[in-house]
């Protein structure tokens, strides 16, 4: 007959398993499912292992978080929770919010090192389901329609040490230009090619259409230009993107052997560098409308 543990033979097996689970972050369900698995791997009752949590609680090496998402009113709209063993990096708690998600926009810039400080909001990105192709239906007013206006503002964002989280569900593109983080395991961000094809698609999560400009400059010692064009052909977004991208690179004083294979691209639409500009110029060499004070 099998030994009963003892409860200090409880929780030292309790925090081994802890300490060798690949995830320390759980959700609810997670948390349950993880004390299902280890009353048949260690031979303890689940009764045992829930006070073996609330043992570790109480000694501050288990919590419960709470991540608020508030609309513009600041009410709070919805709640994420999260039971928390140790001490993970906040990054790896933010990326819990979404499945396979990884860091996008002004946050994959500060962890590329193209900035120096983190900004104010974190994005991260998680991917729509793949769509179908409505390219070949697009005309001239429906771009106008859809740029003239303001660009739209996410019904919610979430709070956490006082900073904000933009959720942002993505164009599907098989995490295209996606890597690991250098030191944060089990954290992804977008690679230097991608964030630049990002933030020129959505420039607001950059700062604006200056400080896009801006990184286009900072980062012509590395970026590849070749690699950007390529990745902008394989995400095939439904807009003509590749204006905005020459533009840019034009602006920022990139080689022409760089740029010519974005000049030889159809132009069949006039498109925008962002949306709602109000100041407007129009730039007949890449058919984009920008604005003056870039």
């Amino acid at each position: 007959m099998t030994r009963k543990s003892t409860p200090d033979e409880a929780l030292n097996k309790v925090v081994s398993l802890f300490n060798n689970n690949g995830s320390r972050i759980f959700t609810i369900d997670q948390l349950k499912n993880f004390v299902y698995h280890a009353q048949i791997d260690l031979r303890i009752s689940t009764d045992s292992i829930w006070r073996c949590i609330n043992k570790l609680e109480e000694m501050g090496k288990f919590h419960k978080e709470e991540i608020p998402f508030v609309n513009d009113s600041r009410k709070v709209v919805k709640s994420y929770y999260r039971y928390i063993y140790g001490e993970p990096d906040k990054f790896q708690l933010i990326a819990s919010l979404a499945k396979n998600s990884y860091y996008s926009h002004q946050t994959a810039l500060y962890f590329l090192r193209i900035i120096k400080k983190e900004s104010d909001v974190t994005y991260l990105s998680h991917e729509q389901t793949p769509k179908k192709d409505f390219k070949q239906n697009m005309k001239q007013e429906n771009i106008d329609a859809a740029f003239e206006q303001s660009v739209r503002k996410p019904a919610t964002t979430g709070i956490y040490l006082s900073k904000q989280i933009m959720l942002h569900n993505g164009k599907f593109t098989n995490h295209l230009g996606v890597v690991p983080h250098s030191s944060i395991q089990n954290i992804y961000h977008t690679d230097l090619e991608r964030t630049l094809l990002d933030i020129t698609v959505r420039p607001n999560y950059a700062g604006g259409v200056k400080a896009v400009l801006h990184i286009y400059k900072k980062v012509k010692h590395k970026l590849s230009v070749s690699g950007l064009i390529d990745l902008l052909d394989k995400v095939n977004y439904i807009y003509p993107y590749h204006q905005a991208v020459g533009y840019y690179l034009e602006e920022a004083g990139y080689n022409e052997v760089d740029i010519a294979p974005l000049r030889k691209k159809k132009k069949r639409f006039k498109f925008y560098l962002t949306h709602g500009i109000d100041n407007i110029s129009y730039n007949p060499a890449w058919r984009i409308y920008v604005p003056k004070d870039i």
